[in-house]
């Protein structure tokens, strides 16, 4: 269809597509929206269901506001030149969102985000993105990830960004952050099998082993546990541990010129390693406590300044 579609309302859009130049309002009132809707040369500014959203949104340019009241997000929403304002449903988030630019509000009100969702904000910051339950999926940015806080779950996905402001959860449990300055992280629980890496990049595919992965220097402000433990996971500024996830990286035991932790607290550590594990910086950790005892290399357990 050619020119612009100004309001489109119905009470269920469970197939099909609706194609125009350019999308003011597209409202489904009662059911899900399962057609696919893509705007070929300007903007799509609403869209809104009722219930599920499982057909693709696709913009030319940007997209103002993707919503469901009452459902989840199963297909994919791309901005293919601009940024994404705000996407925010009631369910969980199963599809992939990217933005050419930025995205500025990622929100679940009573779910999470799942295991295949990545979310990407290909030139520019991925402002806020806040779930009830728990983040298994991707977020990658190229510059700036704001705010991450997940209420009521656990981070079990990676998150990739050139600067992490602040990340909240119950656990971090085989979880990748990182990111060459990382701000506060703070768990009510415990890090299980989890990085927290602060310098070296995984790269925009938001995983160990990419060609875009590399290692440069990093700092890390906070990471706190206060009531849980620290087992089988590595906090590390300006250096790649070895462990079993990142042997055979070229990084991987390799530190950069710089890497700095400025405060870490955590209730107790792994009572029973198998392989090395801990805090590691090229510069600088500021001494910290394991409950009331200080921290230092115990056996399995390290805390390490590595050359540069």
């Amino acid at each position: 269809m050619a020119g612009t579609v100004k309001s489109f309302q119905v009470n269920t859009f469970a197939g099909g597509s609706l194609t125009a130049d350019v999308i003011k309002t597209v409202k489904v009132k009662q059911g899900d929206l399962g057609a696919d809707v893509t705007s070929q040369t300007g903007e799509i500014a609403t869209v809104y269901a009722y219930a599920d959203i499982t057909g693709n949104i696709t913009s030319a340019t940007f997209i103002k506001t993707v919503a469901s009241k009452m459902g989840g997000l199963y297909g994919d929403v791309t901005s293919q030149t601009g940024e994404i304002g705000s996407l925010s449903v009631y369910g969980n988030i199963n599809g992939n969102i990217e933005s050419a630019t930025f995205i500025k509000k990622i929100a679940s009100k009573a779910g999470g985000i799942g295991a295949d969702a990545k979310i990407t904000a290909l030139h520019g910051d991925l402002l806020a993105v806040s779930t009830y339950d728990t983040l298994a999926g991707k977020l990658v940015a190229d510059n700036l990830i704001k705010k991450i806080a997940v209420k009521a779950g656990d981070i079990t996905g990676n998150v990739r960004a050139a600067t992490i402001g602040s990340v909240s959860a119950i656990n971090l449990d085989g979880a990748i952050l990182s990111a060459a300055e990382i701000g506060k992280v703070t768990l009510k629980g415990n890090i299980l099998d989890s990085y927290i890496l602060g310098g070296y990049d995984i790269g925009m595919d938001g995983t160990f082993g990419g060609a875009d992965d590399l290692l440069q220097g990093g700092n890390i402000k906070s990471v706190s546990a206060a009531k849980g433990q620290f087992a089988r996971s590595f906090i590390s500024a300006g250096y790649l541990p070895e462990s079993p996830d990142t042997i055979g990286l070229p990084d991987a035991g390799q530190a950069a010129d710089f890497g700095s932790i400025s405060k870490v607290v955590f209730a107790s550590k792994d009572p029973n390693p198998t392989f090395d594990y801990g805090i590691f910086a090229v510069t600088e950790i500021k001494p910290f406590k394991i409950g009331k005892e200080p921290a230092q290399t115990d056996g399995f357990f390290k805390v390490e300044i590595v050359g540069g």
